[in-house]
This record gives structure tokens, sequence and C-alpha cells, in this order.
């Protein structure tokens, strides 16, 4: 795997039925469900992942970037990374090791969150969709 690659983790998944996703869609192209060592956290309704110890194995999905010059303003507005945003941001991208479904290793980007965590609720499982599993997100 030599391309670009987006792992994402919560809202942007597919169960997750977001409009950014859709068009996030035209721009990257689906290669499998995935995992990445990290601790992943309720912020909201939507995660933050953090790369710290101990890991625990992070559920998302991996994507080819199609068309980076396109994808990544829209997706860095999405996560506040725009201009007009408050600094510090909340997220920063970062290369992240991603192992897919079948074993296949690759580096690529995420948004990793860059606040402090001290009062966010860890989600044990790592996988922020499944506590939506009943109810929908």
């Amino acid at each position: 795997m030599s391309s670009d690659y987006l792992f994402v983790y919560g809202t942007l998944r597919k169960a997750a039925e977001n409009p950014v996703r859709e068009s996030m869609l035209a721009y990257a192209r689906f290669v499998a469900e995935a995992t990445v060592m990290g601790q992943l956290y309720r912020v909201s309704h939507y995660p933050a992942l953090v790369l710290q110890e101990p890991a625990y194995q992070v559920k998302g999905e991996l994507y080819q970037v199609m068309a980076a010059a396109q994808l990544w303003p829209i997706l860095d507005h999405y996560e506040g990374l725009c201009v007009d945003a408050s600094e510090p941001h909340e997220y920063r991208k970062a290369q992240v090791m991603v192992t897919c479904s079948d074993g296949r290793q690759c580096m690529a980007t995420a948004y990793l969150y860059n606040r402090d965590i001290a009062d966010l609720e860890l989600i044990a499982s790592g996988d922020f969709l499944a506590q939506f599993d009943n109810a929908g997100p």
C-alpha cells in the first residue's frame, strides 16, 4: 500500500450515516475494516482518539484517498482545523499504524484528539458506534 490513506473511527464510519461522510466518498474509497492501537474517549456525540499507553484496539475503517486536494479541506473543516477555529484545535492530523481486518498494515492519516482527556469517559470497547447498536447514533 503506497497511496495516502485515511483512518476514521467515529462519526465518519459507514454506520454513522453522516452527510460529511457522503462528501468524503467522492474523494476516498473504502478499503477495509481496521484498527489502531490507542485509547478512545467519548467527548459528546463524537469520540476522541489518543495515542498513549496502555493502548487498546480502536475500531474503525480505512479509506484510500483518491483526491487529497479536495478531501482534506472538507475533513479539516469538519474536524475544526480551519483558519477561523480557535486554538488549540480540538483535533490534529497525525500518521498512525493501521491494521486491516485481513492483517495488512499501513500508515494512514487520522484525526487525533488534541485537548485534555481527564474528564472524558473511556470507551473500553474501542468501538464508538457499538454503544449505538440498539438505538442508532
